[in-house]
């Protein structure tokens, strides 16, 4: 890794949305780091690989649509959407492995929620919407591909079964993309 190239893994990003899911947008810390990741968006500073810089770009796409829509930098959002409509499904194929947790290791459904929860989504989006209703079972569920090791006496769901959390995740994404 080149020393003026960021971690493949989006720390900041994954610290963000935690911060602003639980309330702390108002924190000069919190407020900080949003003004940091919105300046990285905009240079060209991000991994080279494609996996890692869907990785980055995906974890920063879900922390920014933590923000209120009002509180969102426009400019910065355009380029996110942008690069993320510069990545390609075929090129991501563990993408369509669908796991929980997911903040180190995104999937398509959280760049397709956290696309649509920022308000860009549109025909660059459809593989990747397309890709998720083609994982749909036959009983209409998803399945659990990945899982992290979970800490003593705490079940997750087991992987290769259907999943509720995967399936609330594929139906939240199918239903903002298409409507009702």
């Amino acid at each position: 890794q080149d020393a003026g190239e960021p971690e493949p893994t989006n720390l900041l990003a994954i610290v963000l949305h935690t911060a602003l899911a639980f309330g702390f947008r108002e924190d000069e810390r919190v407020q900080a780091g949003v003004s940091q990741l919105e300046g990285l968006l905009r240079t060209d500073a991000l991994p080279a690989s494609q996996p890692e810089r869907a990785d980055w770009l995906v974890q920063a796409a879900m922390a920014m649509a933590e923000q209120p829509e009002a509180e969102r930098d426009v400019v910065t959002v355009g380029l996110l959407r942008e690069r993320l409509a510069e990545l390609e499904p075929g090129m991501l194929e563990r993408y369509a492995v669908y796991g929980f947790p997911t903040f180190d290791q995104p999937d398509d459904l959280v760049l397709a929620r956290s696309a649509l929860r920022l308000g860009i989504g549109g025909e660059w989006l459809r593989p990747w919407v397309e890709r998720i209703e083609a994982a749909q079972d036959e009983q209409g569920l998803w399945r659990l591909g990945r899982a992290l090791p979970a800490p003593a006496g705490v079940q997750w769901e087991a992987e290769g079964e259907p999943s509720r959390w995967v399936s609330a995740q594929a139906l939240y994404v199918l239903r903002a993309f298409y409507g009702e």
